[in-house]
């Protein structure tokens, strides 16, 4: 058993998700199902901060299938992105900034990746969002070797 999922059976984990669950009226926030098995979803996670300690704001509930394909859903947008960003030059460092960036913007958009990943894919689509992201990195490169 993971160190992660011995947190989610601590009594500080159980309160927050309980109030995450009447907070949302115990529905899935994506599809509105109002039965079964009922998740409460991290939209994103800061180092370091213990899961019952992340904002509010920052945990839906879902369904167990509208988690189940948010996660998928995160995994192979997070596996193409990468590969995306590597090929145009982006380190590590950026590629976790950007999506540190994504993450805040779900949060303060309280939209949740199904829809932070459709704009990405319709974004990412466009040759001018490339040439644009290019541009802003190379820019970026150049203002640091000043």
């Amino acid at each position: 058993m993971s160190k992660y999922s011995e947190k989610l059976k601590d009594v500080r984990w159980q309160k927050r998700r309980l109030e995450i669950l009447e907070r949302d009226e115990w529905t899935c926030q994506v599809c509105g199902a109002t039965t079964g098995s009922m998740h409460v979803h991290h939209m994103y996670y800061e180092p370091g901060v213990e899961p019952w300690d992340h904002p509010s704001p920052s945990m839906i509930t879902l369904c167990e299938d509208c988690h189940a394909a948010e996660r998928e859903d995160w995994r192979s947008a997070a596996r193409w992105l990468h590969i995306q960003l590597s090929h145009i030059g982006f380190t590590s460092s950026d590629r976790i900034a950007l999506g540190s960036s994504i993450h805040r913007a779900a949060v303060s958009e309280r939209a949740g990746f199904r829809e932070i990943g459709a704009a990405l894919r319709l974004a990412i689509q466009d040759d001018m969002f490339w040439a644009r992201l290019v541009h802003e990195y190379s820019e970026k490169i150049d203002d640091a070797e000043d």
